[in-house]
């Protein structure tokens, strides 16, 4: 599945590419900070001096890439491994508190390792950027030693973009996992963070250990989250119980805010267990909950509705074949609701409903 979901992607951004497309092969060459433009044969090199639409690079040694400085993959582009090697790309010294990766227009990374080792802010970041593809990449651990504030670490952080796969990702330790300090500094750290995003598509990923949410879409519409394994997110909770905190799957007082949107979602056969939280939060219109198994969660398993004011009126809402060990809340809605085919545990709070 994921051989063929690259493929098509892969197709599909090289239709739009010029006829002169080519691929490059960047080798380790011993380069101590592959971000140094200046640096012959470093990626950031590759990337000011070959970055014409279409073009993939390739890193082809088994070896740390340390950047000390953000990289941006040109637009058009697609950076990926040649097979058999391990590359991995890894925040230096000089990326403390600082992105790793910017990603452009209509850009694609594959088969690599992406390690914040515990310095980077964000390791992937985007904003207003169409068309990009995160497939098969390992992105782990970003900043988790402050001392003060309230930083959001996310593991990748998308603002306002368009037509986004996220697919067959291994995706850990947003913030956490430890939490250094972790009384000191608040903190708002989630693996996806993708506000404002049309067309986002997280799709059989492999998630674990945030401060607060696994996949935050808020404000978002044409959003789905299928088939994902989803687990130990709201760990600030542990921390302090007045910390910020949030949830599996989380969207919620879209409508109300900024003049955003909230939905369609769809949210589907996906694994969420242990939250500090609720298991699957959100609140808008076309919502689709189904076929997820959601336990161990610290306050609901499924909540839809808005407990912020203005309070959002969800409605077209269906939530059907789900295995929850909690309760399951909606409030703010417009019924008629349809609900059938739960199992687990069958308590559930109805709240007000409301007219969109």
């Amino acid at each position: 599945m994921k051989t063929f979901i690259k493929l098509i992607l892969l197709v599909l951004l090289l239709i739009s590419a010029d006829s002169y497309a080519a691929n490059y092969y960047i080798s380790h060459g011993g380069i101590s900070d592959h971000s140094n433009v200046a640096t012959n044969g470093s990626i950031a090199w590759y990337f000011a001096n070959y970055g014409s639409s279409g073009n993939v690079f390739y890193l082809n040694s088994s070896a740390d890439y340390v950047i000390g400085n953000p990289i941006t993959i040109p637009a058009g582009c697609t950076l990926d491994t040649t097979v058999g090697k391990n590359s991995r790309i890894v925040a230096g010294n000089g990326n403390d508190d600082e992105v790793m990766i910017y990603v452009n227009n209509n850009t694609a990374i594959y088969d690599l390792e992406i390690f914040g080792n515990f310095k980077a802010r964000h390791c992937i970041c985007a904003t207003a950027k169409t068309g990009i593809t995160i497939d098969n990449v390992t992105i782990h651990k970003t900043k988790n030693n402050y001392t003060s504030g309230d930083p959001h670490p996310h593991l990748i952080y998308l603002t306002d973009c368009e037509t986004i796969w996220i697919t067959n990702c291994l995706l850990r330790r947003a913030g956490c996992n430890p939490k250094v300090n972790s009384t000191s500094w608040n903190g708002e750290a989630d693996l996806i963070r993708a506000a404002g995003s049309y067309g986002l598509n997280v799709r059989y990923n492999d998630m674990a250990y945030a401060l607060c949410a696994g996949v935050n879409m808020g404000q978002s519409n044409q959003s789905s989250v299928i088939g994902n394994i989803i687990t130990d997110v709201g760990q600030n909770f542990l921390y302090d119980p007045d910390f910020h905190c949030s949830d599996g799957v989380t969207a919620y007082h879209n409508l109300s805010a900024d003049g955003g949107t909230g939905g369609p979602y769809t949210i589907r056969d996906n694994t969420i267990d242990d939250s500090g939280n609720h298991g699957i939060h959100v609140s808008g219109h076309d919502i689709k909950i189904e076929d997820n198994g959601v336990t161990d969660c610290d306050n609901r398993s499924i909540y839809v509705g808005d407990y912020k004011t203005p309070h959002e009126c969800s409605y077209n809402i269906t939530v059907t074949g789900n295995y929850v060990t909690e309760s399951m809340k909606f409030e703010y809605y417009q019924s008629p609701l349809t609900r059938s085919g739960n199992t687990g545990n069958m308590d559930v709070i109805w709240g007000e409903t409301c007219t969109p």
